[in-house]
């Protein structure tokens, strides 16, 4: 049986917390609900993209499942055509096995979406739901949209943003080695209080060691995506480099001159001298050379770290390489900054679609 999500943070404090005194429902049950809104409720803002180039084409985000996600939502808001009468066509798939909850969606790779400006000056969104239940957790997959015009001439899309949808229940009685928290009747009074174990399926998702437990795992597992961004799978519209040293590439939001910079947060789940410890994924074209793609952060405050990717030969878009990334937890109040940078061998050119950073912490 299924259990409510909270829609809000529920506040607690250890100083009241008390070693070898009889327990209850007041410890137990705000710990429990905590876990309700951490594992059912905040859920993955996995990408918002926006400004892309004003083309039809490919466009690909990396998506790690998080424990217990069902439902991925993709909104899409198109680039202004040219008429009124102009259309478009989205179709996205995320890894081949996502499937549409659902068929009053209009992103379906058909049917013809407007392009012309709305009320607030800007092109209508639209939005389609995944069920993504069965995708593994922990897998990096991607969700890939393409466009193309459907009617008179249409520019690609201008913006996107993907997020797992918040549960409003969870199950971890039923489900208790799959369905993240504990069981929230347990702790309530008169009921058998145990220490258990951390996730047996045997203790029905119940006990003291469960909850702290799952309460140490969410920590690690809330809000994995400190980066990610991309482009289009073209000559045209990748992020291009010549360099044979690293350099700024030619971003075609900024073009060569401009260096961009993203901020973000480190996790910290040891002590400050511990780095957040994260895996790059890069979506790259470069058969001329070998690309490298130097992944700099730097924590607030502190020093820059280099981490490089290597790019195998590619001749076609698509291909992807990974590699490790770490970011200091040192850095004022955690915060950190990240820069890229690129390099490729023998005088050839090399073109990156799309650049993600994946928190892997455990």
């Amino acid at each position: 049986m299924g259990q409510p999500a909270p829609d809000h943070h529920v506040a607690s404090s250890f100083p009241g917390v008390r070693i070898a005194r009889p327990v209850g429902f007041p410890v137990g049950g705000v710990w429990v609900e905590q876990l309700g809104y951490l594992l059912g409720y905040c859920k993955h803002e996995v990408a918002s993209v926006t400004r892309l180039p004003t083309v039809n084409g490919t466009t690909a985000i990396r998506y790690v499942r998080s424990p217990g996600a069902v439902a991925l939502l993709l909104c899409v808001r198109p680039n202004v055509g040219t008429s009124v009468g102009d259309r478009m066509t989205v179709s996205p798939s995320v890894g081949g096995a996502g499937t549409l909850a659902g068929t009053s969606t209009v992103l379906d790779g058909t049917t013809g979406i407007a392009t012309a400006t709305s009320t607030d000056g800007t092109p209508d969104r639209y939005f389609r739901y995944f069920d993504v239940s069965g995708l593994t957790v922990g897998t990096g997959y991607e969700l890939v949209v393409t466009t193309a015009s459907h009617t008179g001439t249409s520019k690609g899309i201008f913006s996107m943003r993907v997020e797992e949808i918040a549960r409003v229940t969870t199950d971890p009685v039923g489900a208790p080695s799959t369905d993240p928290g504990v069981a929230w009747v347990w702790p309530r009074g008169g009921n058998y209080l145990f220490s258990g174990s951390a996730s047996a399926a045997s203790d029905g998702g119940a006990g003291f060691e469960r909850i702290i437990g799952q309460l140490d795992d969410a920590r690690s597992k809330v809000r994995r995506f400190p980066l990610n961004i991309c482009s289009m799978d073209s000559d045209a519209n990748a992020w291009s480099t010549t360099s044979a040293a690293f350099a700024n590439p030619t971003w075609n939001f900024t073009g060569a001159a401009t260096r961009p910079r993203w901020y973000t947060r480190a996790k910290r789940l040891y002590g400050t001298s511990t780095a957040n410890q994260l895996t790059a994924r890069v979506r790259y074209k470069s058969a001329g050379g070998e690309l490298q793609v130097r992944i700099i952060t730097t924590p607030v405050g502190g020093a820059a770290t280099n981490n490089d990717i290597v790019c195998p030969l590619a001749a076609a878009h698509g291909t992807i390489a990974t590699g490790a990334v770490t970011i200091a937890t040192s850095g004022t109040n955690q915060e950190a900054f990240i820069e890229i940078e690129e390099k490729v061998a023998g005088g050839g050119t090399a073109y990156v679609s799309a650049i993600s950073l994946h928190d892997n912490e455990v």
